[in-house]
């Protein structure tokens, strides 16, 4: 029983393990994942009023608070980039450390959510 614990922890906490930390980017950071990675998951992890209410650009949606988020995770390659944010930055950092239990190598949150976004003067789009 104790070997079976041991190993479950180790499976949960594999991220922290082996290094996968979520990293909190600034704007201007964020900007240049997005210029330069060329195969990167942007996603909104806020809810779907949210979303419509604007977005960055070629974002996708996946509600972190939906029960159906990590099913929709395992749809997606863990070895791509991820780009995640949500309004001020707290959900998409709880999204970030599911991502990497989920195996995702490189988890960039953007710190302040989109509200820093727009507040640097950032195209938003409806």
């Amino acid at each position: 029983m104790r070997k079976l614990l041991a190993a479950l922890a180790g499976f949960l906490f594999a991220g922290q393990v082996s290094g996968q930390q979520v990293q909190n980017v600034e704007v201007s950071q964020f900007k240049i994942y997005m210029e330069t990675y060329q195969n990167y998951y942007l996603i909104d992890v806020r809810t779907p009023q949210e979303y419509a209410s604007g977005k960055i650009p070629g974002a996708i949606n996946l509600n972190v608070n939906n029960p159906n988020f990590q099913e929709k995770l395992a749809e997606l390659d863990p070895s791509r980039p991820v780009l995640v944010y949500c309004h001020a930055g707290g959900r998409s950092a709880r999204a970030g450390r599911i991502m990497t239990n989920y195996g995702f190598t490189e988890v960039f949150n953007l710190q302040g959510g989109i509200t820093q976004w727009r507040s640097a003067g950032e195209q938003i789009e409806k």
